[in-house]
């Protein structure tokens, strides 16, 4: 099973219901998910992950600044991220944050503002 966090901008219902889409489509795919409001990721919790999926509905969002902090001093080159949320500028934001990391970024970013079932396969066939 492949270690695998899904986090998403605290305080926005639609972003954490759509990572709970992928959340649960990747556990039915034999991830092992984490599933975090950004404001309570760990450095434990980066450490044990192998794939991660940002997502976000606003640029440069306050509950992403711990990740932002703890991604100043941490390389995670091996792993990889795929994101997703509401606006090109929120994923932009997000990739500029990670890109120290060496994380490598796979597949297209979902945009959608509250994707459903549908696209969130569609979009995780793309990546998986």
């Amino acid at each position: 099973m492949m270690k695998t966090m899904v986090v998403y901008e605290d305080g926005v219902q639609s972003l954490e219901e759509s990572a709970k889409l992928i959340a649960s489509e990747l556990s039915s795919r034999s991830h092992e998910v984490c599933l975090r409001a950004a404001s309570s990721v760990s450095i434990p919790d980066i450490l044990a992950t192998k794939f991660y999926f940002f997502g976000a509905e606003h640029p440069n969002s306050p509950s992403y600044g711990e990740v932002a902090r703890v991604f100043m001093g941490i390389s995670l080159a091996g792993r990889t991220a795929a994101y997703f949320g509401a606006s090109a500028s929120a994923l932009a934001s997000l990739k500029k944050m990670a890109a120290d990391t060496d994380l490598k970024t796979v597949g297209p970013d979902l945009v959608e503002g509250k994707p459903g079932q549908t696209s969130v396969v569609d979009w995780l066939g793309r990546i998986l």
